[in-house]
């Protein structure tokens, strides 16, 4: 069912003759259909950048251009690609150390509560087109991409495998990666996402389809962690992969 938002918008962009021809999706959206499926930006006559303004303008949100995003430090990392892409939203930090986000659907409530999840409830949510959204995501994942494939190309040396392994088996990492999956199942979760960075995990447990941030795995290395997941999932801990699309 769509959201009272997005029918409130709907009617906006049909009083000024901004739906697309009647025989198109436009005419689905006046049957309660859900016009979060239908891409609000695709039904209307609107080219993105117009539309864009027209949701920044209903919404009185700020709007975003395409060179602020690019000049700006992304915050992709915090998400998987997929959701990116599905949803099109761009998280990043703006010059003056405020967190953005930059979205091409205003009206998509549940987005704008998973994005809160992860990088708090400070963000300054703003508008932007969806071919600029677009541009920006592909520029990031091409940097990342790029970077995962020098990390990968340092393969790890044997002395460093086994050493990796010792600490996987040890009492604390057994005991923490043991403890997170009790949680999971008390919660139900359906999903334990662990994210390794450098100076930590970022561990979320997808609850009633939203992914949920818990307490990270303290007093254990995340290379351990991982390994001790690997292990579980008799993975060889020695093979380095790419980051795969999650939800």
């Amino acid at each position: 069912m769509a959201n009272d938002l997005s029918v409130r918008f709907v009617d906006y962009l049909r009083q000024n003759n901004h739906l697309a021809p009647s025989d198109g999706p436009a005419e689905r959206t006046g049957q309660g259909a859900d016009v979060r499926q239908l891409k609000l930006w695709e039904v209307t006559s609107l080219s993105p950048t117009d539309f864009a303004d027209e949701a920044a303008r209903f919404f009185s949100f700020g709007r975003l251009t395409l060179q602020e995003m690019t000049s700006a430090e992304p915050l992709v990392g915090a998400f998987s690609p997929r959701f990116l892409r599905e949803t099109m939203v761009y998280p990043c930090r703006a010059a003056d150390g405020t967190t953005v986000l930059a979205v091409v659907d205003p009206t998509d409530q549940a987005t704008l509560r998973a994005a809160q999840i992860v990088l708090g409830a400070g963000i300054h949510v703003k508008v932007a087109s969806s071919e600029d959204v677009a541009i920006a995501l592909n520029n990031s994942s091409s940097a990342e991409e790029a970077e995962a494939a020098d990390s990968a190309a340092a393969l790890p040396r044997e002395d460093d495998i086994e050493s990796l392994r010792d600490l996987a088996s040890g009492a604390p990492v057994v005991r923490a990666v043991n403890d997170l999956i009790e949680k999971a199942v008390e919660l139900r979760a359906s999903d334990i996402h662990i994210e390794p960075f450098s100076g930590g995990l970022m561990v979320r447990l997808r609850i009633d389809g939203l992914l949920r941030p818990v307490a990270a795995l303290s007093g254990v290395l995340p290379q351990a962690v991982v390994s001790r997941i690997k292990i579980i999932a008799n993975l060889n801990i020695a093979e380095r992969r790419l980051p795969q699309d999650g939800a």
